[in-house]
């Protein structure tokens, strides 16, 4: 491998790991899926990956964009050309796939949110799919599962009103023909997400529906006389997927929730009677978007896959025995549109597991291909060392694929100065499936040079596809070394406009030889207006061992806002090779002024509703231009603004300072997005939000309402 492809290689490992360490909850990562491979299908929002034409590989069924998708798998983890079915809608949507109709052929069912109905696609088993039946038409559609619903052994659809808060059964008769069952009232708020299996074992489908907005889950059992009335069990905020398995030692099928707004999943544990205890919490990426179960790495315990849409990354929560759970990367995707589908397949044969993302924004999905060798670690940090001394370190090779693999070669590609290998496990080996091999890594810290250090470890073997890589790093110290004491600190409760007082952090010498303090400051992370050094007894002293020294530090509540604020204490020797870090944080309250004359909030609330609740077709009639609302007329003062948003985006948007009690009819303009969206549907879903901030006191209030738009007629 020439010098180019070397630099290359370490920077792409230096990228994942400084990625995992700004976005994951854990410092470990792992080397699982490969790069992404992208295949076009319109704005898809679900997924499912399933054998279409009974040729025994996967193949690819994707919803969105007013269409249903599918791709043949070919069976080295590629696909063939996209076969497009239309449906009503013309955006986001949900699938289930199965066999409805009984021919032995799978057939798709889907929920068309912008259609309000679902629609049966029956399969000729060949890949091909019929035109949509709508099969019941369904307000605010969410989510679609099969199963048997009715008791009757004949497959039944159930879908989810999200606006109606129910589940309803869409049952076949012994005809063929579909009839709407009477909808099981759901206790949640907004169940947007539903799935169907087995909870107590009595042979009947239960269903489960996960509510976004009530932060639960609603449990329907099924008994001989139809189903009981729900139980419900709270999990993470905005549990935006939900999926049923069994993760833990316990017996019994599990819930798994992905909660958005949390950056958690949350595991509710099961019972062969179908209770459920309460969740465990389990903190993964920033903003994930959908969660799937399976091994991943072949250990024989379930493994949890997890999307996050903020961090752009897909995350493992790698089981252990089904107690505990260990965070790790699986592999960085870059930014990617996800709604919350998945969907988890064995495509290319090698007995890996491989994924399927919905890529929304980008048109497109997602296939990550597992890797069937995988390092346990592709970082071995040794840390800071002293001067002339050498430390070694493990590093795991396993084996998750289903036949015999040969690791190869384990060689310290970039940093042999400073890096070496030392007893090879892995050598002249093969490892049969879940078998792993060790070999021992060494870093030999220079004896009079201080500093920070890298190398690059390749693992290959002929019967690999491509070398895998371990980032190496290390720091040489001189003897003496700076320790901090308290290494977090809180500054406790200050409130607007104060001052702490200072607190202490010792300073101390930990190694065996003298060390001069270089200096004392806030990290570059630190915001120089609320935190700072109040006494510096240190800078430039020079410590013999255990010897100590002592900083002082306050925080200055400057902001206006009342929340949690940190930094970070960083020393410095003043020959390079040693620091200290000690972790301050402080909550901020913010001081209220005394509530004006006329400065009511039932009063300001009141004006607010009739905003949103007064006459709407200046709304529904954007494409037209701007439009005024109707009137505001507020107790006091302030800042008086309206937006129209569609999940994250701003369709239209206007605000105006506003004096008391005066009436303003506000001006709402449509933005870009706003524009493009509406020529592009028929229908919009949205929420009309109306606020004001008090000039006097600075309180904000909301009130929003959903409505749904329609374009101008062209």
């Amino acid at each position: 491998m020439g010098e180019g492809s070397r630099v290359s290689a370490i920077s792409r490992v230096v990228l994942i790991v400084v990625g995992m360490l700004l976005a994951s909850p854990s410092a470990n990562a792992a080397t699982v899926f490969f790069d992404p491979d992208e295949y076009y299908a319109p704005e898809p929002y679900d997924v499912a990956a399933r054998d279409l034409d009974d040729d025994g590989e996967t193949d690819m069924i994707a919803v969105g964009g007013g269409a249903v998708t599918v791709r043949l798998g070919v069976g080295d983890g590629t696909f063939g050309d996209a076969t497009e079915t239309d449906l009503e809608g013309e955006a986001n949507a949900e699938l289930a796939v199965g066999d409805v109709d009984g021919d032995g052929d799978l057939d798709v069912a889907v929920a068309d949110r912008f259609a309000n109905g679902v629609f049966l696609l029956l399969g000729d088993g060949e890949g091909g799919l019929s035109e949509p039946e709508r099969l019941a038409t369904v307000n605010a559609i969410g989510d679609v599962a099969i199963g048997d619903f009715g008791g009757d052994d004949q497959t039944d659809l159930a879908v989810t009103g999200r606006s109606a808060e129910e589940v309803v059964p869409i049952l076949q008769q012994a005809d063929g023909t579909y009839v709407a069952g009477t909808g099981l009232a759901v206790p949640g708020d907004d169940p947007r997400t539903l799935a169907t299996a087995d909870l107590n074992g009595d042979g009947r489908r239960d269903l489960v529906t996960a509510n976004i907005v009530s932060d639960d889950v609603s449990v329907f059992l099924q008994e001989a006389s139809g189903f009981a009335a729900p139980a419900t069990y709270d999990v993470g905020e905005r549990p935006i997927d939900l999926t049923i398995a069994d993760v833990d030692a316990v017996p019994g099928l599990d819930l798994v929730t992905a909660d958005y707004d949390d950056s958690t999943v949350s595991i509710l544990s099961g019972s062969p009677s179908g209770a459920l205890s309460p969740r465990t919490v389990h903190a993964t990426y920033s903003g994930p978007t959908a969660v799937a179960a399976d091994d991943v790495n072949a250990d024989g315990d379930s493994d949890l896959i997890v999307p996050a849409w903020d961090s752009g990354v897909v995350g493992l929560l790698l089981g252990d025995t089904g107690e505990t759970f260990q965070s790790v990367l699986a592999t960085s995707v870059g930014a990617f549109d996800s709604d919350w589908g998945l969907a988890t397949a064995q495509l290319d044969g090698d007995g890996e597991l491989d994924l399927l993302i919905p890529e929304t924004g980008a048109g497109a999905v997602a296939v990550l291909l597992g890797d069937v060798l995988q390092l346990e670690s592709t970082w071995l940090d040794f840390g800071l060392e002293r001067a002339g001394t050498t430390i070694g370190d493990q590093l795991t090779v396993r084996n998750t694929g289903s036949g015999p693999i040969a690791p190869g070669s384990i060689t310290i590609e970039e940093g042999g100065a400073w890096f070496s290998t030392g007893p090879n496990g892995c050598a002249d080996i093969t490892l049969q499936p879940r078998e792993s091999c060790s070999a021992i890594v060494f870093f030999s810290a220079p004896m009079w040079t201080t500093g920070s250090f890298e190398g690059l470890l390749t693992v290959a073997g002929d019967d690999l596809s491509g070398e895998r890589y371990a980032l190496l790093t290390g720091s040489s110290i001189l003897h003496g070394r700076l320790a901090t004491s308290p290494k977090q600190l809180d500054l406790g409760h200050v409130p607007e406009g104060r001052r702490s007082a200072p607190k202490s952090v010792m300073v101390s010498n930990s190694g065996d030889t003298e060390i001069t303090v270089g200096s004392v400051a806030m990290s570059d992370l630190a915001t120089p207006d609320r935190f700072a050094v109040a006494s510096d007894a240190c800078t430039g002293q020079v410590l013999s061992p255990d010897e100590s020294c002592a900083v002082t530090v306050r925080v200055e509540a400057s902001t206006s806002l009342s929340k949690r604020v940190s930094a970070s204490l960083r020393v410095k020797s003043a020959d390079p090779g040693s620091s200290a870090i000690t972790t301050l944080s402080a909550m901020i309250d913010r001081a209220i002024a005394p509530r004006q004359p006329g400065d009511s909030p039932t009063k300001v609330s009141n004006a607010l509703h009739g905003v949103v609740n007064g006459p709407l077709g200046p709304v529904r009639a954007l494409l037209g231009g701007a439009r005024r609302l109707p009137g505001f007329r507020p107790p006091v003062g302030g800042r008086y603004a309206v937006r129209i948003v569609r999940g994250k985006t701003v369709l239209a948007k206007g605000a105006a300072d506003v004096a008391a009690s005066r009436g303003h009819r506000l001006r709402l303009r449509p933005t870009s997005h706003g524009r493009r969206a509406l020529r592009r549907s028929r229908r919009l879903r949205v929420r009309l939000v109306a606020s004001f901030t008090s000039q006097t006191t600075g309180r904000t209030y909301t009130r929003a309402r959903v409505i749904v738009l329609r374009p101008k007629p062209r």
